[in-house]
């Protein structure tokens, strides 16, 4: 199946984390300075940062599905609403690794607007297929350092 390595690296960014917005770091204190990062990320959890990355999250787990169903015409589509999607999660950084996040983002931009024009029997749509899946591979390797909670939505 030609689209197997979308649909690893969708499900690895799509869902595949286990902690819930309100379970604490692993490595968190109880002083007050951690009290507050903890406070901040909860908001943004359940603002509107965590409602931008929620709609990231469900459309990687669409890529997938799509992929999955070697469905060129609805990836097309995934593609571009992925690409919708990044550009408001840009606009509100979640308090704890921002700059990782961003990355990441970027990098889900790059693939939604590779696949948005993948799949089309052409040359260039073979080549923007394997621009999203480079785009996917990076997004996957910065996410695998990331510890901050936000990370466990992908």
């Amino acid at each position: 199946m030609r689209y197997i390595a979308l649909i690893v690296l969708a499900l690895v960014l799509a869902g595949c984390g286990s902690a819930s917005p309100t379970e604490s770091h692993p490595a968190a204190t109880h002083s007050a300075a951690t009290h507050s990062a903890a406070t901040e990320m909860s908001a943004w959890e359940a603002g509107t940062g965590g409602k931008d990355l929620r709609a990231v999250a469900k459309d990687l787990a669409q890529v997938s599905t799509d992929a999955g169903a070697d469905n060129a015409t609805a990836l097309r589509s995934d593609g571009y609403q992925l690409f919708k999607e990044v550009a408001p999660a840009t606009n509100h950084l979640p308090p704890v690794d921002g700059g990782a996040y961003l990355k990441i983002i970027s990098e889900l931009a790059v693939a939604g607007l590779s696949l948005s024009a993948c799949c089309d029997g052409t040359a260039q749509g073979n080549q923007q297929l394997t621009y999203a899946d480079k785009a996917l591979k990076g997004a996957s390797a910065m996410l695998k350092g990331v510890t901050a909670p936000w990370a466990s939505q992908f």
